[in-house]
């Protein structure tokens, strides 16, 4: 419980590429998208706060019937951002203290990426953190089926792109709160610490994701604190600090950090 409290928290306050696709190829063929997924990370965040400021959907939902439309139209990644926007709508509904629609909309993002038939590394890497915060929502037998499709799916989307960001954040987080006694805790460092030192994006392009940089250093930093190690959590404060002066979460850890 305490891993998927933790990514309510602090996923929906962070805004954070992959083109190497799973048995096809993700170029980006500018025909096939509109001006719907221009800036759509933002747009999307940016709908969410405002329901979350308004406590009312009309913003988010009025986001999602565009990128319906778009998806409809089978515009190129359109799906993948959909699924994105059910994320945020899930973590609306556990705002607002409703988790049988906060499952309901975690569970539609998921069957969107389910549904493709080729997936590439980013698919693959949103369906594994979907995935992961599905569990909240199970226990017992069923929890444990879904972290591991949810892993099984980060690790297809390492082998695809050895490269990518979301994915090394995903296998880290996994990771980080699997049980010692089940093998957990042992990689998640080094997860960390190469999803930092990789691009937001390896093309500039504001239809594909860019999402998830700030949110490692948040984990590897945990991680530190967790370890006792002061000096290293310091470290990477200092570092992600000067990357995102703005960002709350890094400025909550910082009161942790002991001198």
């Amino acid at each position: 419980m305490k891993m998927f409290m933790f990514l309510t928290c602090i996923w929906f306050c962070l805004l954070g590429h992959e083109t190497q696709a799973h048995h096809h190829n993700a170029t980006i063929y500018t025909a096939d998208v509109d001006t719907t997924l221009q800036n759509i990370e933002k747009k999307i965040y940016r709908s969410f706060v405002a329901s979350t400021q308004e406590t009312n959907l009309s913003s988010l939902l009025a986001q999602q019937k565009r990128l319906e439309k778009a998806v409809n139209s089978k515009t190129q990644f359109a799906d993948y951002w959909l699924a994105y926007s059910y994320y945020y709508k899930s973590v609306y509904h556990l705002q607002q203290d409703d988790k049988k629609n906060a499952e309901i909309s975690i569970k539609e993002g998921i069957q969107i990426l389910e549904q493709k038939n080729s997936k590439n590394a980013e698919d693959l890497s949103l369906l594994a953190m979907l995935q992961s915060f599905s569990i909240q929502f199970t226990s017992g037998m069923s929890a444990g089926i879904i972290s591991g499709r949810a892993k099984k799916n980060v690790q297809s989307a390492l082998e695809i792109d050895p490269q990518n960001l979301r994915a090394h954040l995903v296998a880290g987080q996994l990771d980080f709160y699997t049980p010692t006694i089940y093998g957990g805790g042992k990689k998640a460092e080094e997860y960390f610490k190469k999803a930092i030192s990789l691009p937001d994006q390896k093309v500039k392009n504001n239809y594909l994701p860019s999402w998830g940089k700030s949110t490692a250093y948040t984990f590897l930093i945990h991680h530190y604190l967790d370890k006792k190690n002061m000096d290293q959590a310091n470290k990477y404060h200092k570092e992600a600090t000067a990357l995102y002066p703005n960002d709350h979460q890094l400025a909550e850890l910082g009161k942790k950090i002991k001198p």
